[in-house]
């Protein structure tokens, strides 16, 4: 059994639904190193350099859980450090206390989820939550993503994103999307 990370004395109850579910059957991302978009070593694995982005589209999606590679930048993972698997992250960097029952089913809804038209229900609401500019009622906003190629990087909304990952895998399975959900995407042109 791994460690968990968790705040306020104990583990939230659905994160370690999570993480036991995880632990049963692991998941094939688990494994996998999680890239930070704008880090060296992700361009090298995405094969291609920051010349050769070629267009800018956004739009709202499904984003297949086995195409989500990381996350633009390591803020809100507390502990995070390069070279770490989803795994890792998943135990050490997440503490899920804004999960509240709601938030499982809402990761494999087909409600908006998208930060451009979102209300993120299914979240536990902190007071100091009022003071964040441009979020709904429940002071979340929505879940954006970055796609380059076939990848796709968080962009917002970084923990429930990575938590949805798991979920949705011991639900649905490696075929399983998070859907409604913002998208920037820029196709990438290599060997010009």
């Amino acid at each position: 059994m791994m460690d968990r990370h968790f705040i306020l004395g104990k583990e939230n109850e659905q994160m370690r639904e999570i993480r036991d579910g995880e632990e049963k059957n692991p998941a094939p991302f688990g494994s996998k190193t999680f890239l930070l978009l704008d880090h060296p070593e992700s361009l090298r694995v995405l094969e291609h350099s920051p010349g050769d982005l070629k267009s800018l589209r956004t739009y709202i999606g499904d984003v297949p859980i086995s195409k989500i590679v990381g996350m633009r930048k390591e803020t809100w993972l507390e502990g995070f450090q390069h070279g770490m698997t989803f795994r890792d992250v998943l135990f050490k960097c997440l503490h899920g206390q804004s999960l509240v029952p709601e938030s499982l089913d809402y990761f494999l809804s087909s409600r908006m989820k998208a930060h451009s038209k979102c209300c993120t229900e299914g979240f536990y609401y902190f007071p100091q939550d009022d003071e964040l500019k441009g979020t709904d009622a429940y002071g979340r906003k929505g879940i954006r993503f970055a796609r380059r190629g076939d990848y796709y990087f968080v962009e917002q909304g970084q923990q429930r994103s990575i938590m949805a990952m798991f979920w949705i895998f011991q639900k649905i399975g490696i075929e399983g999307k998070l859907q409604q959900v913002d998208v920037e995407s820029i196709d990438i042109a290599i060997g010009k």
